[in-house]
């Protein structure tokens, strides 16, 4: 689309030049089509846009009292904290999980769709920092009695979106539609679902041999499932479920480097269930739920025409 509208515009603007040189004396300046610079960048663009970004997502999952010295890993001068600011309030704002509902009102119902949520908003710090190929190996060395996954590797256009998740769906059962028969009252459920897990989003672009890249993260987990149960209606008896969700966000604009890695903190710690074995007063193993620091490696970059899907990006070079 962008070729057949770059010669659509590019013909008659050369037609043009072409009349317009002929009609001026040879001692005067000739003045370039106005279109010749915007053609020179749609052409840098549409080239930008066909180049492909290579993302691999690692995730540390680390003891609460870890001493080793992640700062002495990073690039000089690259470790930042960051606090989040506190949104405004907006009536029109879209609350609540996405919803899967089976029961989709009618025409004579009472209302078309009802949400309610309640929440409590904390800004929370985010620390950030960039590492080069060694100091991402020496650091993941140094991480070896830790648990270190690695996401499967993503490939995108310069420009385009990619998502790395790891979710579960769970469905809750959170209201009721009466089903009025001649002699009875039956209730239909409506179900919602929520995404228990995290959610990664990338928007890299290629600018200037760099990538800009803009990261969303996004931690769900379902913290609580309480129950209500109705009264003194003709759903007296009927009993709903009230998920409690515990969301953390963080949002990230970097530039980097070609095949340079962006550490992120999000300040997010997660339970994590592991053996435990007591010798008192006799050998026994138990299964414990332990909290644990999480922390990301973003490694970026522009991919070569000879990459093979799978390589791991710090030992591409």
């Amino acid at each position: 689309m962008f070729s057949a509208l770059a010669l659509l515009l590019s013909g008659p603007s050369q037609i043009i030049a072409q009349q317009s040189t002929a009609a001026i004396p040879s001692n005067l300046e000739t003045v370039a089509s106005p279109l010749s610079h915007w053609q020179q960048e749609n052409q840098a663009n549409t080239a930008a846009a066909k180049t492909s970004v290579i993302i691999e997502v690692r995730s540390v999952i680390a003891d609460l009292d870890c001493d080793v010295p992640l700062k002495s890993f990073f690039k000089r001068g690259s470790f930042e904290v960051h606090t989040g600011s506190m949104p405004s309030i907006d009536a029109n704002a879209n609350v609540g999980a996405s919803r899967i509902s089976n029961a989709d009102a009618p025409m004579d119902s009472t209302a078309k769709k009802a949400t309610a949520c309640e929440s409590v908003r904390r800004a929370t710090p985010v620390m950030l920092a960039k590492l080069d190929d060694k100091g991402v190996v020496k650091i993941i060395r140094a991480l070896q009695n830790q648990k270190v996954t690695e996401a499967p590797t993503v490939i995108c256009y310069s420009g385009q979106t990619a998502t790395v998740s790891d979710v579960n769906l769970r469905p809750f059962v959170v209201g009721v539609k009466p089903i009025v028969g001649e002699k009875a009252v039956a209730h239909q459920p409506i179900i919602q679902t929520i995404e228990d897990g995290f959610v990664f989003r990338f928007n890299p672009t290629i600018k200037d041999g760099k990538i800009d890249l803009k990261a969303n993260f996004v931690h769900s987990k379902v913290s609580e499932v309480q129950t209500f149960t109705f009264s003194g209606t003709e759903s007296a008896g009927v009993t709903i479920q009230v998920p409690e969700q515990t969301l953390k966000q963080a949002n990230v604009s970097a530039s980097l480097d070609d095949s340079e890695t962006l550490f992120i903190d999000p300040r997010l710690q997660v339970e994590v269930e592991q053996k435990q074995t007591s010798k008192v007063p006799f050998a026994k193993t138990k299964t414990v739920s332990v909290k644990k620091q999480v922390y990301y490696l973003i490694t970026t970059r522009i991919a070569p025409m000879d990459y093979q899907p799978g390589a791991s990006l710090t030992q591409a070079k």
